[in-house]
């Protein structure tokens, strides 16, 4: 059972900024919040500034081969909204795929390691986000109204990520 909740490794981050970056690049060894712009992440914002917590995932909780979970893991002190995050930068096929896999993979073990804890929380939802591609593809609509039916949380692929 892997522990997403508890900061037992040093590796969560308290923030309550109304902006910031969820990054990963080959410069740091998993996923990371960067205050300042960022061409390398995902936007995030916090207009109520409410105190969230990041949870790197990927290289993290898992080992560095294991590659098959998302990045991030975004959620409310309270516990009452989660955030999977999953960072693509990839200028070929197939990312949007292999990025709903290790979201799909990631909220699975999530759900095994804290049961019930997702079903509580208020809003849930899962992005994708390729950060060189920044249009909505139409045929991924009838893939995410699949996810939500399968795993009762929301998936998008754009940015900003709108804390609720």
């Amino acid at each position: 059972m892997i522990d997403f909740l508890n900061n037992h490794d040093g590796l969560c981050k308290s923030i309550s900024l109304d902006g910031f970056w969820i990054c990963d690049d080959d410069l740091h060894p998993y996923a990371y919040l960067d205050v300042l712009s960022s061409a390398r992440g995902c936007r995030v914002l916090n207009g109520a500034m409410k105190r969230l917590v990041f949870r790197p995932v990927d290289k993290a909780l898992y080992s560095n081969a294991d590659h098959c979970r998302c990045d991030a893991l975004l959620r409310t002190d309270n516990m009452d909204q989660f955030y999977f995050v999953e960072l693509k930068d990839w200028v070929v096929s197939g990312w949007y795929k292999h990025g709903i896999e290790q979201l799909e993979t990631t909220i699975e073990d999530f759900r095994q390691s804290h049961p019930g804890v997702l079903d509580a929380a208020k809003y849930r939802s899962a992005y994708v986000v390729n950060i060189r591609k920044h249009k909505f593809v139409r045929t991924h609509i009838e893939t995410m109204r699949n996810f939500v039916r399968k795993y009762h949380v929301l998936l998008r692929e754009t940015q900003p990520i709108e804390i609720r």
